[in-house]
């Protein structure tokens, strides 16, 4: 007789339990969800029956719940299990490949040449990170400059746009362009030795001679569509038409590798990561750029240039756009990681040649 009313306890404390515990399943839940989401659930639910209810009736009870939250799932609620390229799951219910991914969470980028700003998809593919957003914004924008698309492996694309001739830009004012946070829109002085050996020297080598002039900015962008150009170690500029950076610490930025990743000055109590995205160089005509760019992420290093570098003429104002995803040799997409650099030397400055540009008039 103890025995049975012992037994009788139990199956009411499950009966009592086992709403709670299926609540508990449902709670918060999203019309779709994924297999990983399902399963956290569950075992939430399991542990409410289990704190609530003892006895032999117990693991009759957690199997019946487990069947039919199984059932919930199943039936009709399964979520797709796509994870975009930026960690985020497709919110969509359980498809096909015939249907694109989405996640309803939309970035602020800038176009490849920077002169406008656009709400962009989470990407899913490299195609559409690398690629299709900026080529449907080079419709409305781009399209009217000069501008080439170029690959450092299969589905890492790369842009160069002449922005204009190098006169252009007003040291005063910056680059005007949308997005800017206030003082962060100016290039930096990169100062080169007089004569033609324009490798590096040490500090101060050629102090007193007249130098020539070149201006650089390594420009960052947040997901909000903030942008700012950085010196070393990802440090914000800071500039003011009364107060110029008159340094060669464009120079400084070009000679030393670049953080691929650092945080937006805009935002201090939860800083969004700002991503290298363009390189913006302005050089008088007898200076020409080899471009030459290379990524080293975590250990694995990444050539967007290939063997043959990129030629950039001199006197012009070039933005150099780069990759919004990076991939290894399998085209695997790599994660966001702050330790990850653009390689030093990405411009390698040397002299026109007259006779050449004489030839070609």
């Amino acid at each position: 007789k103890q025995w049975y009313q012992r037994r009788v306890r139990a199956e009411n404390r499950c009966q009592k339990a086992y709403p709670v515990a299926s609540a508990a399943y449902m709670d918060s839940l999203p019309a779709h969800y994924t297999q990983a989401v399902h399963q956290r659930q569950l075992q939430h639910a399991l542990h409410i029956l289990r704190s609530r209810a003892k006895g032999p009736a117990l693991s009759s009870y957690a199997a019946k719940l487990k069947e039919d939250c199984d059932q919930i799932w199943n039936d009709g609620r399964k979520g797709c299990e796509g994870v975009s390229l930026t960690g985020n799951p497709c919110v969509l219910p359980l498809h096909g490949t015939n249907r694109p991914h989405s996640n309803r969470l939309r970035m602020r980028s800038a176009c490849s040449c920077g002169r406008s700003i656009s709400y962009r998809s989470d990407p899913f593919t490299l195609e559409s990170a690398n690629h299709e957003f900026y080529q449907s914004l080079s419709e409305k924008c781009c399209s009217s400059l000069s501008q080439h698309r170029l690959f450092g492996r299969s589905k890492l694309s790369w842009v160069v746009c002449n922005l204009g001739p190098a006169s252009s830009y007003q040291t005063t004012l910056g680059i005007e362009q949308p997005g800017f946070l206030l003082g962060s829109q100016y290039l930096l002085p990169w100062d080169l030795p007089p004569d033609e050996n324009w490798t590096p020297e040490p500090k101060n080598a050629w102090r007193g001679k007249r130098s020539v002039r070149c201006y650089v900015g390594y420009e960052y962008e947040c997901s909000k569509g903030h942008r700012f150009y950085c010196s070393t170690g990802g440090v914000p500029v800071k500039g003011s038409p009364a107060n110029m950076v008159k340094d060669n610490t464009g120079g400084s930025n070009v000679m030393s590798d670049m953080v691929l990743y650092t945080s937006c000055p805009s935002h201090t109590n939860k800083p969004l990561l700002g991503q290298l995205m363009r390189i913006v160089v302005c050089s008088p005509e007898q200076v020409n750029l080899s471009v030459c760019l290379k990524v080293l992420y975590r250990n694995v290093l990444i050539s967007l240039t290939g063997a043959e570098n990129v030629q950039i003429p001199g006197g012009k104002m070039t933005a150099i756009r780069l990759p919004y995803v990076y991939c290894d040799e399998a085209d695997s997409p790599l994660p966001f990681d702050i330790e990850a650099y653009l390689c030093k030397a990405a411009l390698v400055p040397f002299r026109s040649n007259p006779r050449r540009r004489n030839d070609k008039k």
